[in-house]
């Protein structure tokens, strides 16, 4: 889980670029990939549940083409 410019400069910079896929999820911060964040951290993301469920399914399609 990398931000948006991080993501972009990995996959320019891999050596087989034509074989990688990135996905951006726009306002997702560290966090947002936690079930339970910590205590202290408010998660801005306005449906966890749905977002995490997108994103398990997202993984699994991912695994299994």
């Amino acid at each position: 889980m990398a931000s948006t410019a991080q993501s972009e400069w990995l996959a320019e910079n891999m050596p087989d670029r034509e074989n990688i896929e990135i996905q951006i999820n726009e306002g997702a911060g560290h966090f947002s990939y936690m079930d339970l964040p910590p205590p202290h951290i408010v998660d801005a993301m306005p449906n966890k549940t749905e977002f995490l469920n997108e994103h398990a399914r997202v993984i699994c399609e991912f695994l299994s083409s």
